[in-house]
């Protein structure tokens, strides 16, 4: 089969199905545009809560830094700390950002020492759970996404089941077949890509203005980047993949 031949039975599926195909990419907008909006969340929320913490504290963050000793200046140094001052059993240093200080806290922890500051840490804690709701919120929705484009693409096979028996006596291959739905799929989950990045872009523009209102934040959260939504869209299409293979496999078991 010819690609324009794939390519104007893709079309007949859409004209086909046309208001099922338009409630999926609604679907899928509303998923998208929550799962970039909470991306965006997870990788800036830090820098924000850094802009609002810097007003407080302009000279830097001043750690305690229990277990470090003057030999273990330069790797203190390598993490970012300044104006050291180090004893025996420990001492302080002054760190420009927080950027990282959860890795950093992590390593020591596990050395048998430990960074601490006990106006920020509850803070810092705040932050870092947040992050981490937020990161199984977004692998939650992907989660669902794929679910309902697997479930939809269920569907479709089974409400097309005379078609594709038909296209089958044409003398069409199965390979042939599956490409046409894959390409279905694949399309309107694109386009539900590039709408979601739209939406995705003026909703974090208002809330930027809105923290800037409130908070007089000005390094506010970044739309989703063309890589990030790339790789989103490489992850679903990988899953969907998988997932579609399985559900042909099943139906080919049904057909027979």
């Amino acid at each position: 089969m010819k690609i324009y031949d794939t390519l104007q039975l893709v079309k007949n599926e859409y004209q086909y199905g046309r208001w099922e195909w338009i409630l999926n990419i609604v679907l899928q907008v509303l998923i998208f545009s929550c799962t970039f909006f909470v991306i965006s969340l997870v990788t800036d929320l830090g820098g924000m809560g850094e802009e609002y913490l810097h007003k407080l504290y302009p000279d830097g963050y001043e750690f305690s830094l229990t277990g470090y000793t003057e030999e273990d200046t330069d790797e203190l140094e390598s993490m970012g700390f300044r104006n050291l001052g180090l004893g025996e059993d420990g001492g302080m240093g002054t760190r420009d950002t927080i950027r990282g200080i959860w890795r950093i806290k992590i390593k020591a922890i596990l050395a048998g020492k430990d960074i601490w500051n006990p106006d920020l840490d509850e803070f810092i804690t705040m932050l870092g759970c947040f992050q981490i709701i937020f990161g199984m919120t977004a692998l939650l929705l992907i989660v669902v996404t794929v679910n309902h484009l697997s479930h939809s693409f269920s569907i479709k096979l089974i409400s097309r089941k005379r078609y594709i028996q038909m296209l089958f006596r044409l003398g069409c291959r199965q390979k042939e077949i599956r490409r046409i739905y894959r390409i279905f799929f694949s399309v309107g989950t694109l386009v539900s890509l590039l709408v979601s990045c739209v939406i995705n872009t003026i909703l974090i523009w208002g809330l930027n203005r809105y923290v800037n209102d409130v908070l007089g934040i000005w390094n506010g959260m970044r739309a989703v980047r063309i890589l990030e939504g790339a790789g989103l869209l490489l992850v679903i299409e990988l899953m969907l993949g998988l997932a579609c293979r399985k559900i042909w496999g099943e139906y080919d078991d049904r057909k027979r």
